[in-house]
């Protein structure tokens, strides 16, 4: 008798734990198709997300192709024989700055990923200009005393006999 109690209760403990494995698969399942319905972010806000995400992409883009910009007008000016001083370049970068600062508290977490890509990118053109200046900025007026003085040279060679003779 005490070897079938131990059969019945074996078999009643599978019973019970097919029982219990089934009704949690129920429980799950039937949570799960009600807990996104009432968790579910309503349509509107998701559009008006994705609205703010693709109004945040097209500035981040003017931000970009302005800062292009800005570094193509310092590199031209760094190219003059007496380049102006780091103040326009602070000026214009403190501007941009405080501009990509206020676009990054207004963009959705979705695209902080792209402000901190336009950070690198920001940061390694200073760099770039900062380098150039550095570097080349006595290049670039060894260069400019030397077509200067070609192009008195040249003067002088090519002015008329009257003044030439005057010299």
């Amino acid at each position: 008798m005490t070897a079938d109690k131990s059969r019945h209760s074996l078999g009643w403990m599978a019973g019970a734990a097919i029982f219990w494995f089934l009704s949690g698969g129920l429980v799950v399942a039937g949570l799960s198709s009600i807990i996104p319905s009432i968790f579910e972010v309503p349509d509107g806000a998701r559009e008006q997300t994705e609205l703010k995400a693709s109004a945040c992409a097209r500035q981040l883009l003017n931000l970009r192709a302005e800062l292009f910009e800005q570094l193509a007008a310092e590199l031209e000016r760094a190219q003059q024989p007496s380049p102006a001083l780091d103040t326009d370049e602070a000026d214009w970068l403190s501007h941009w700055e405080q501009r990509r600062r206020k676009l990054s508290y207004s963009c959705p977490e979705s695209m902080s990923a792209g402000t901190a890509e336009l950070d690198r990118i920001r940061h390694g053109l200073e760099g770039l200009l900062r380098r150039f200046r550095k570097d080349q900025e006595e290049s670039v007026r060894d260069l400019h005393v030397l077509i200067d003085i070609h192009r008195a040279g040249n003067r002088k060679d090519n002015a008329p006999a009257s003044t030439a003779s005057r010299q």
